[in-house]
């Protein structure tokens, strides 16, 4: 939990500074918020980069601004949340910094492609009305 902690922190700050140099209004409240919510996993990041963009859209009135408010404050959370913390996580529990990146790929599954199951070859469906059996010797088609 601090690990989470201090990530959070380093993000709440992040965008605090970003949302302050670029004149978003709230900018305090734009880094507790994106601090707050990053104990929510996947939806709370997400909420802390959409809401932030719909307040700068209205502020600024631009399609533009709302995007570079949308691609900076989604670096800093992608930055953060898949380098920062495994490397913090890695170096509390004195575990490699690759062996901790290739789990969180491993335990998210087919989400971050790194994990391949064998049953993923056995049959595939196509619209249910075909399978191909991909484990026999020569694929045939059932109708």
């Amino acid at each position: 939990m601090l690990i989470r902690t201090l990530a959070s922190a380093v993000t709440g700050l992040a965008v605090f500074v970003f949302t302050l140099s670029i004149g978003l209004e709230l900018a305090v409240a734009w880094g507790i918020i994106s601090f707050v919510l990053n104990y929510i996993p996947y939806i709370g990041p997400l909420v802390a980069v959409v809401l932030p963009v719909i307040f700068a859209t209205a502020q600024f009135e631009s399609w533009q601004m709302a995007a570079i408010v949308f691609g900076v404050l989604y670096l800093i959370q992608f930055v953060i949340g898949n380098y920062l913390e495994p490397l913090l996580t890695g170096t509390a529990l004195t575990i490699r910094d690759a062996v901790c990146i290739f789990f969180l790929g491993f335990s998210m599954g087919h989400a971050r492609g790194i994990y391949w199951h064998p049953s993923d070859n056995r049959t595939f469906h196509h619209l249910g009305t075909e399978s191909i059996h991909a484990l026999d010797s020569e694929p045939h088609v059932n109708f």
